[in-house]
C-alpha cells in the first residue's frame, strides 16, 4: 500500500509540474498570438485603404481625369503641359483645370493625415512630380517591386510613433498611357506605388487589455485545478486503503483458478469481449501447439480459425454474444503446424456487475477422430446439439443506500446516501416522502415491488433506471426484506445501490471476490454442461480424487478413499479392465498418453454408460511420477447417436427407393445410388442444382405449386410426377416430400422419397385399354342380342296390334289378343335372359369368389393400390343375388380407383351360417367424402344402383366417410329369402 501510495504522489507531483508548464506555455502562446495580432489587423487595413485607393484612381482614369475648378489648394497641374486642353474656361468664364489619378490620390492622401493620422504617399522610381519622390524605405519597397514582389510591409518609426507601413505594386494599364506614356511606359510595366502608413497605438492598447484578462483567466483556472488535485489525491489515497484487503483476497483466488486452470488437461481458454487470448493452459498449448506468449493478446481468428470458416464462426460468435448465452459448437481449427482439427467447444459468458459481458471462457475438446461419422445427416448434428442443455447465472451485489420504511410507506429512517440517490435536496425532504405515493418511484415500479414484497413475504431484488422528482438520473439496484412480527409484515428494509456513483469502484472490488467465485462456478457449470469430470491420483499415498460431475458420471457419492476407489476401480465392464490397467500402467512408466473409450456400470441406476476418459502425468521436482490428472467424459449420448446415423446412413443408401435432400431453396444436397440408377444422374452432376433438371413439361404447373405451397406450409406433399431422365427418356415417379425442421421449428431441409411407377402405369394403362373393350364387347353383344332376339318379338307385337286395329270380328280380335299376349309374355322372357346373360362367363363357370379373385389379382397388379379380398362363400347362391354382389364390388372399386385416391381396399365376403345372411364389408384410406352432398348430387347410377340391388333382396345398406379419413360400406343380405 506505501509503494502505491508514493506511486500516486509521485504520479500527482508530476501531473502538478506538467500542467504548471501547460499552463505558463498556453498563456505565452496567447500573448504572442495576441502580439502578432496587432500586425496582422493593421495590414488588413493598409491593404484595404490601398484597394479603395486604387478603386478611385480607376474611375479617374476610366474618365480621361477630371476638370475642377483652379483654386490656391488646386492650381493648375504645370506637368500635364503635353496633355490638350489641360485648362479650360467653361462658357460662364469659369476656369478648370485637368485633374488626373496622380494629383487627386496626393490631395485625397493630405486630407486623410488631418483628419484620422493616416498617412499615404503615390510615388515612382521615375516621379512626374518632385513632391512624389520616393523617401528612403518607399526605395527599397519600389526595388523590390521591380524584381517582382507585389507588396512590401514592416513595422517602423514615425516621427517617434510606431507605424505599420504598407506599400503595394501599381502595373500600367491603357488608362494610364495618357499621362505617363512620354517616360516610356508599356503595359503591365512596374510603373510605381502607393505607400500607407496605419497608426499601430490603438490596436497596442486593445491587445494589452486582452493580455491582461489572459493572465488573470489563466491563474484563476490553475488555481481551480490545483484544488481539483490535491482533493483527488486525498480521495485516492483514501480508496487504496480501503483496497488493499480485498486486493489480498482477489489474489488468493486468483492463484487457486490459475493453478486449477494451467493442471486442467482439457484446453482452457479465456477471451476478452473481441476474443482476444488473455490466458491459455498447458492443455490448449498442447492441443494446438501454440505457447500462451504466442497468442497472447491475438484474436482466435489469427492462430486457429481456418480460412474458410472465418465468416461462418464470426457471424455465429456475433449472434452468441448478442443473446449473451451459453452456448457449445463444433468448428475446424487448425494447429500451428496446419493440421486441422474438428474440436467441440462450450462457451460461457463472464459478466460484469452492470450485466455486461466482460470475458468469456472457452473449453476445447478435439473430437476429430469421431467428427467423421457425424457429418453424413445435418439433421443428425442439429439433434446432438439439442442434447446439450444451456446455463444462465447472474447476481449483482452493490448496496449504498439503507431505508426503513413501513407497510403504509412511511420512511422510519434513511441513512444520507438514501437522500443522495433519490436525488433528494436534503436528508429531510428524503423522510417526507412516502414511497407508494411517490410519483418518479410509482413510474419504475417500486411501489408494486413493495407489494409483492407483503404480500409475498419474501425478498424482491429489481434494478430499474431511476429519474428523480429533482431531474437527477440514476441507475438504481434495490433489495427489499420484510420485517416480521408474528409471522406479520410490519416493516420493510430496503438496500438501494447507485452503480454510477463514485463508490462504484469499490462495490467492484468488493464484488470482485464473488466474480472470482462465479469463474470457479462456470468452470464447474461448464464441466457439467459438456458432462466432463476430471479426477487426480495422488501415486504417492494412493488417494484418489473426483470432481463433482465425474462422481455423477459414476453414480457415486463423496466417501472414505478406500471405498471410493474400489467402487471406481469395479465400474468399468470387465472387458475394458484389462485395457484401462494396461494403459495407466504405460502412462505411469513410459509417460504414454491415457487416452481410452469403455463402458461402466453406474452406481446409481445400474444401466451400463459410455465414457471417454484422458489423463497426463505430473512430476514432482526430482523427475519422478508423482501425480495422475486426468478428465471423463459421458459420451453416452454421442455413442447413441453414432450408431444411429450408422443406421440412418445405411437406410438411405441401400433405400430401393430414390431420396433426394435439398435446402430450403431447393438446391440439391444429396441424392442416394438409387437415384443415380434412376436417372443416370451422378450425385456430382447435380449437386447444386434444382430439380427442375429432371422435368419433363408433361407435369402441370400447377401440381408443382401446390407441392411448395404444401411443403413450405410445414405439411407432406404425396404426388406423381413425369421426369426426364439424363438420356432424354421419360419415366414416372411416385413421390412423398416432406419438410426436415430444427430445434427452433425452422425448415432446414426437404426429403423426397421416389418410386419409379413407370411399369406400373404402363399395365395400368393396359388393365384400363382391356377394361374399355370389354365393355365394348359386352356393349356389341347386348345390341346384338335386342336386335336378334327382342327386335322381332316387338315387330311381331306391333304388327298385331295393327291388325287388331283393321278388324271388326269379334272372333278374329281375341285370337289377335291371344297371339300378342304371347308374344308379349315371350319378349319379356327374352329381356330377362338378355340382362342375366350381362354377366361375366367366367361368373356362371367359376363361381363369384374365384371370379371375384381373378378380377381383384388383376389390379393388384399393377400395385397401383393393395386390394386385400377375403371370403368363406363356398356354396352356389342364387344366380342373380351372385350377379348383384359382383356387380355392387366392382362398382365399389371402379369408385375407389377413380375418385378417392386410394392406396388400401379391404374387402371381406362372408356367410353367416347362424344368422343366415352374407355380410359384405367394404372399405378404403382414400380422401373421403360428404355422403349427404353426393347423395343429393348423384347424377350417375352409382351409389343408387347400389342401394337398388342391396333392397331388391330386402338387404340392408350402410355407408359412412369423412375428408381425408376414406370410406365405410356394410352390406346385409338374408338368404332366407333366396333359395341357395
Amino acid at each position: 500500500m506505501n509503494k502505491e501510495a508514493a506511486f500516486i504522489k509521485k504520479t500527482f507531483l508530476i501531473f502538478l509540474i506538467g500542467f504548471i508548464f501547460l499552463s505558463l506555455g498556453s498563456l505565452v502562446w496567447n500573448i504572442i498570438n495576441e502580439k502578432q495580432s496587432v500586425k496582422e489587423y493593421a495590414t488588413i487595413e493598409a491593404q484595404a485603404s490601398f484597394n479603395k485607393d486604387i478603386l478611385y484612381r480607376q474611375w479617374n482614369a476610366m474618365h480621361g481625369g477630371v476638370y475642377v475648378p483652379i483654386t490656391d489648394k488646386t492650381p493648375s497641374n504645370p506637368y500635364l503641359t503635353f496633355v490638350p486642353e489641360k485648362d479650360i474656361t467653361t462658357v460662364s468664364g469659369k476656369k478648370l483645370t485637368l485633374i488626373n489619378p496622380a494629383y487627386m490620390t496626393r490631395q485625397v492622401y493630405e486630407i486623410a493625415k488631418s483628419q484620422n493620422g493616416m498617412i499615404g504617399h503615390i510615388t515612382s522610381l521615375n516621379p512626374i512630380r518632385p513632391e512624389n519622390k520616393a523617401d528612403e524605405w518607399e526605395t527599397i519597397a519600389l526595388q523590390r517591386f521591380e524584381k517582382g514582389e507585389n507588396n512590401f510591409n514592416s513595422i517602423e518609426k514615425i516621427n517617434g510613433a510606431t507605424y505599420l507601413r504598407f506599400m503595394n505594386s501599381m502595373k500600367v494599364e491603357e488608362s494610364c498611357m495618357k499621362c505617363h506614356s512620354h517616360q516610356g511606359y508599356k503595359l503591365d510595366d512596374n510603373r510605381g506605388g502607393i505607400s500607407v502608413a496605419v497608426s499601430l497605438e490603438k490596436y497596442q492598447h486593445i491587445t494589452s487589455s486582452k493580455i491582461k484578462a489572459l493572465i488573470i483567466t489563466h491563474l484563476i483556472f490553475f488555481l481551480i485545478i490545483l484544488i481539483f488535485f490535491v482533493f483527488v489525491y486525498r480521495r485516492f489515497i483514501k480508496e487504496i486503503k480501503k483496497q488493499s484487503e480485498l486486493q489480498s483476497k482477489i489474489a488468493e483466488n486468483e492463484s487457486f483458478l490459475t493453478h486449477q486452470f494451467n493442471k486442467m488437461p482439457i484446453a482452457y481458454i479465456l477471451w476478452d469481449t473481441d476474443w482476444r487470448v488473455q490466458k491459455w493452459n498447458p492443455a490448449a498449448e498442447k492441443l494446438f501447439g501454440y505457447t500462451e506468449k504466442e497468442v497472447l493478446g491475438k484474436n482466435a481468428f489469427e492462430v486457429i480459425v481456418p480460412e474458410q470458416a472465418k465468416n461462418g464462426i464470426k457471424e455465429t460468435l456475433k449472434k452468441k454474444q448478442s443473446e449473451g448465452t451459453d452456448f457449445k459448437n463444433i468448428n475446424e481449427n487448425h494447429t500451428k503446424k496446419g493440421e486441422i482439427l474438428q474440436c467441440v467447444w462450450y462457451n460461457s459468458f463472464l459478466k460484469n456487475d452492470q450485466g455486461a459481458i466482460s470475458q468469456i471462457i472457452s473449453m476445447v475438446e478435439d473430437i476429430t477422430e469421431r467428427k467423421q461419422s457425424e457429418q453424413n445427416l445435418i439433421a443428425a448434428k442439429e439433434r446432438a446439439e439439442e442434447s446439450e442443455t444451456k446455463v444462465r447465472s447472474m447476481f449483482q451485489n452493490a448496496l449504498t443506500g439503507f431505508v426503513y420504511f413501513t407497510p403504509e410507506g412511511k420512511i422510519i429512517e434513511a441513512n444520507p446516501a438514501v437522500a443522495h440517490i433519490m436525488g433528494s435536496p436534503s436528508l429531510d425532504a428524503t423522510l417526507s416522502i412516502n414511497l407508494l405515493t411517490f410519483e418518479p418511484l410509482i413510474k419504475i415500479g417500486f411501489t408494486d415491488s413493495i407489494k409483492q414484497c407483503i404480500k409475498g413475504k419474501s425478498v424482491v431484488t429489481e434494478q430499474k433506471v431511476y429519474t428523480t422528482k429533482w431531474g437527477k438520473t440514476v441507475f438504481l439496484k434495490y433489495f427489499l426484506v420484510p420485517i416480521f412480527k408474528e409471522d406479520e409484515v410490519i416493516g420493510i428494509w430496503a438496500n438501494l445501490n447507485d452503480l454510477t456513483d463514485l463508490w462504484e469502484t469499490q462495490n467492484s472490488l468488493k464484488n470482485a471476490i464473488e466474480h472470482s467465485e462465479r469463474i470457479k462456478k462456470r468452470l464447474q457449470d461448464a464441466q457439467a454442461l459438456a458432462k466432463v469430470g476430471n479426477w487426480e491420483i495422488d501415486l504417492k499415498t494412493g488417494t484418489i480424487w473426483e470432481s463433482d460431475e465425474a462422481l455423477r458420471i459414476y453414480g457415486l457419492e463423496a466417501t472414505d478413499q478406500t471405498l471410493l476407489l474400489k467402487k471406481i476401480q469395479e465400474a468399468p465392464l470387465p472387458e475394458y479392465r484389462y485395457v484401462m490397467d494396461e494403459s495407466l500402467t504405460l502412462l505411469v512408466t513410459e509417460s504414454t498418453p491415457y487416452n481410452v473409450e469403455f463402458q461402466i456400470k453406474r452406481q446409481s441406476d445400474g444401466l451400463n454408460y459410455y465414457v471417454h476418459s484422458k489423463a497426463e502425468l505430473e512430476k514432482d521436482e526430482n523427475g519422478q511420477p508423482s501425480k495422475v490428472i486426468g478428465v471423463i467424459q459421458d459420451i453416452t449420448d454421442r455413442k447413441l447417436i453414432e450408431n444411429e446415423l450408422r443406421v440412418l446412413s445405411s437406410a438411405i443408401e441401400q433405400n430401393p427407393a430414390s431420396i433426394v435432400i435439398t435446402n430450403p431453396e431447393g438446391i440439391i444436397e444429396y441424392v442416394n445410388p438409387k437415384f443415380t440408377e434412376v436417372t443416370g444422374y451422378t450425385f456430382n452432376e447435380v449437386k447444386g442444382e434444382n430439380p427442375n433438371i429432371l422435368k419433363s413439361g408433361l407435369t402441370p404447373a400447377t401440381d408443382y405449386a401446390e407441392l411448395w405451397k404444401t411443403i413450405k406450409a410445414g405439411y407432406s406433399w404425396n404426388g406423381e410426377f413425369c421426369n426426364k431422365k439424363k438420356n432424354g427418356e421419360f419415366y414416372w415417379e411416385s413421390a412423398t416430400l416432406s419438410p426436415v425442421y430444427d430445434s427452433l421449428g425452422t425448415i432446414i431441409h426437404f426429403v423426397a422419397v421416389k418410386e419409379n411407377i413407370t411399369e406400373k402405369k404402363e399395365m395400368e394403362r393396359k388393365l384400363y385399354t382391356a377394361l374399355i373393350e370389354g365393355e365394348e364387347r359386352e356393349r356389341n353383344r347386348f345390341s346384338k342380342e335386342l336386335h336378334d332376339g327382342l327386335g322381332p318379338l316387338l315387330s311381331t307385337i306391333k304388327l298385331y296390334f295393327q291388325w287388331l286395329a283393321e278388324t271388326e270380328a269379334s272372333d278374329k280380335k281375341q285370337m289377335i289378343i291371344d297371339k300378342g299376349t304371347n308374344n308379349i309374355d315371350e319378349a319379356i322372357q327374352t329381356l330377362r335372359e338378355i340382362s342375366n346373360n350381362l354377366s361375366p362367363r367366367s361368373l356362371s363357370i367359376f363361381g363369384l369368389t374365384n371370379t371375384l379373385i381373378s378380377f381383384i389379382d388383376g389390379i393388384n397388379q399393377i400395385q397401383r393400390v393393395n386390394i386385400q379380398f377375403k371370403s368363406n362363400l363356398k356354396k352356389g347362391f342364387n344366380t342373380s343375388l351372385e350377379i348383384s354382389l359382383y356387380r355392387i364390388i366392382l362398382e365399389l372399386i371402379n369408385n375407389s380407383l377413380k375418385h378417392s385416391k386410394a392406396n388400401e381396399i379391404l374387402i371381406q365376403l362372408m356367410f353367416d351360417e347362424t344368422t343366415r345372411r352374407i355380410n359384405l364389408d367394404y372399405a378404403d384410406d382414400g380422401i373421403g367424402f360428404n355422403v349427404k352432398e353426393v347423395q343429393q348430387n348423384e347424377k350417375g347410377n352409382g351409389l343408387p344402383n347400389i342401394q337398388n340391388r342391396v333392397l331388391s333382396f330386402n338387404g340392408y345398406f350402410g355407408i359412412t366417410s369423412h375428408k381425408n379419413r376414406g370410406m365405410q360400406v356394410k352390406i346385409e343380405i338374408p338368404i332366407k329369402h333366396q333359395n341357395s
